[in-house]
């Protein structure tokens, strides 16, 4: 079975966001506008989009975060269990 790195949601939403840019870009650069204007708009765009980065890399530290501390509190769990089933066999 291969794995698909572009079918994973971190992909898709990579892929997702650079095809918006360009799609972005490609439409400014074709707009009967100023170059000026066309330039001050791309870059507008562009610190948007940065921001945007930003911000949904904070959340996926965050979540990824307390995914950790869940699973470090299972694991704390388990293995407490563990070890008091091991006590208990040990006294039988």
């Amino acid at each position: 079975m291969s794995n698909n790195s572009c079918m994973s949601p971190k992909g898709f939403f990579a892929g997702f966001l650079v095809g918006g840019l360009l799609g972005a870009g490609i439409a400014l650069l074709y707009a009967p506008q100023s170059g000026d204007k066309t330039r001050k708009q791309l870059k507008q765009k562009a610190d948007e989009a940065k921001i945007k980065g930003h911000l949904a890399k904070k959340e996926a530290m965050e979540k990824a975060g307390l995914f950790k501390e869940k699973i470090d509190e299972s694991v704390e769990e388990a293995r407490d269990k563990a070890y008091k089933a091991k006590k208990a066999f040990k006294k039988n």
